[in-house]
């Protein structure tokens, strides 16, 4: 840290960064983490920092009401998807009526399945 100087004591040499406020201090203030040798400028930096990030290191909880949540949501997007298929088919937008007619099974029968034509009323 050549020609950075301690935030808490004007003209010293700073020796490190405080991960979590990016202060610069000398060696006479740095706070180290033992664990990881992470520097901070401050006993309320430390804490500060690791309150953090043993909130961020737990396991998300998910409760009944963020599981419904996502039903719902889930069950809404596809509603719209259908309704948007079904808007489109009734507007005559060709893609919308190709692809309803392949979600509702409609169009030409297979091969071999042709339906006979009704017959002739008779005349007399």
């Amino acid at each position: 840290m050549e020609g950075k100087f301690c935030v808490y004591h004007e003209g010293v040499p700073a020796v490190a960064k405080c991960r979590k406020c990016h202060k610069l201090v000398c060696r006479d203030c740095v706070i180290y983490d033992d664990h990881d040798g992470t520097a901070f400028c401050s006993e309320e930096c430390y804490e500060k920092y690791h309150h953090f990030k043993s909130r961020y290191n737990e396991e998300p909880k998910t409760s009944k009401r963020t599981i419904i949540g996502q039903i719902l949501l889930l069950v809404g997007a596809v509603v719209l998807v259908v309704v948007a298929i079904k808007l489109g088919a009734a507007r005559n937008v060709p893609f919308f009526v190709k692809l309803n007619k392949k979600l509702s099974g409609g169009g030409p029968p297979p091969q071999g399945q042709l339906e006979e034509p009704a017959p002739a009323p008779s005349r007399r």
